[in-house]
């Protein structure tokens, strides 16, 4: 293939479909004869596609869970010790219960969800009115 040139230069022609037109130097002639259309696709399936939108949604969804529920934290120490009855003069064991909470920030259902917790390891169902948790000064708990 040999390259056409003028004044040093490539020869550029410009043509529409249906001319011909002739090379420089006797080179001969080109013909546009038609230009033909395609299209290049390209079709895939990835079925790990499905999982990721899964769990990226799980994702989503937990991070917003932790971001709009309440952050408490709840703490119980629970103890046995003897306890001289009044009346009788006799030894008896009693179970106590110590119970904190802590809350970020200020969060008006700390105090039931104490009393709740309370209840639960005195073996009450919450919704019993006879044991409420009072709030007291920490002592310490024997060992």
């Amino acid at each position: 293939m040999t390259e056409s040139t003028k004044d040093g230069k490539p020869v550029t022609l410009t043509i529409q479909p249906g001319d011909t037109v002739k090379l420089p130097d006797g080179l001969g002639t080109v013909t546009f004869d038609s230009l033909p259309r395609y299209v290049a696709l390209d079709l895939r399936y990835d079925p790990a596609l499905t999982w990721i939108l899964v769990f990226a949604l799980g994702a989503l969804l937990g991070l917003a869970l932790s971001l709009f529920t309440p952050r408490r934290r709840v703490w119980l120490r629970v103890w046995t010790e003897d306890v001289r009855d009044d009346e009788s003069g006799e030894t008896r064991p009693r179970t106590v219960i110590d119970a904190a909470g802590l809350a970020r920030g200020d969060d008006s259902g700390l105090q039931r969800e104490v009393d709740a917790a309370v209840q639960s390891a005195a073996g009450r169902s919450p919704a019993d009115p006879s044991t409420t948790a009072t709030p007291t000064l920490p002592r310490k708990a024997p060992r």
